[in-house]
């Protein structure tokens, strides 16, 4: 992975830096903007971004913009899980490559994709998914198969 960029220094100066002062900005500025829409004892855990939109459109008269919005966060969301796959699957095609995993792993189709490490990560997180969805047994580990 590391000869994708051809002198990095070079082509992307000061990268590391920039993004982190641009994402520190905007995790700053979003979390006082929550802070400033909403009451601290009226902010959820779980949708407080939705909730200090929605709070936000409604005090300025826009509340249609509610749904626009969780659809652009929907697939802001998907598109960030894919990212991981692709990642998780780039990383292990590369030592397929490399001959330090099973050679199989480092196929590619016409597109230059590593569709075999795409199709085995992409089924992982349904099972994953599955097995974290069933109800938690309270119970001595010895009872929970009776």
């Amino acid at each position: 992975m590391s000869d994708e960029i051809q002198e990095p220094l070079r082509v992307h100066p000061g990268a590391v830096p920039w993004g982190a002062l641009i994402s520190g900005m905007l995790y700053i500025s979003t979390t006082l903007i929550l802070l400033v829409s909403v009451a601290r004892e009226n902010i959820n855990v779980l949708a407080g971004m939705i909730q200090a939109i929605g709070h936000l459109a409604q005090t300025l008269g826009v509340g249609w913009i509610g749904p626009p919005f969780g659809l652009l966060l929907s697939l802001a969301i998907a598109g960030s899980a894919s990212a991981w796959i692709a990642g998780c699957a780039q990383i292990s095609f590369v030592a397929g490559l490399d001959f330090r995993l099973p050679r199989w792993w480092g196929r590619v189709i016409r597109f230059i994709t590593p569709h075999t490490l795409l199709l085995a990560f992409s089924s992982c997180f349904p099972a994953l998914w599955c097995s974290l969805s069933v109800p938690v047994c309270r119970r001595p580990f010895s009872d929970c198969f009776r």
